[in-house]
């Protein structure tokens, strides 16, 4: 491993070094066909994102040089993956919260047809229950 990219990792997060550290052991695994799709899929998604980097910036009526251009691409996408991580995990909150109050309106539909303890099937925890 270079120099420089040992240094990089052992400057990120512990739980990004994990990850970074986990990926790259998953990507020594794969044949060269499946390296190349992954390396397609990485330039069409960095494509796309500048494309739609250009047209923010189109609508914001603002003309940049080509440096600038490209830092204001870097930091559109640095920005777009702050939000959808936001949106995400908003998305995930309120999805718990909407499932419990689901679990709460059918215990009250279904409380007068409970069974009484002893006669109780086995039954799915409230984890199992819940997740999405």
């Amino acid at each position: 491993m270079p120099p420089w990219l040992r240094e990089k990792i052992d400057k990120m997060p512990r739980e990004e070094k994990e990850r970074f550290i986990e990926n790259l052991s998953r990507w020594r695994e794969l044949d060269e066909k499946e390296r190349e799709e992954i390396r397609e899929r990485f330039r069409e998604e960095k494509n796309r994102m500048r494309k739609t980097a250009q047209d923010a910036l189109n609508a914001a009526g603002i003309t940049l040089d080509a440096d600038r251009l490209e830092v204001f691409e870097l930091r559109y996408a640095q920005e777009r993956r702050r939000i959808e991580e936001m949106l995400k995990s908003e998305m995930e909150k309120r999805r718990t919260d909407e499932l419990q109050k689901a679990l709460d309106r059918l215990k009250t539909e279904f409380a007068p047809f409970a069974l009484p303890s002893s006669e109780m099937p086995p039954s799915k925890s409230k984890e199992q229950l819940t997740s999405p």
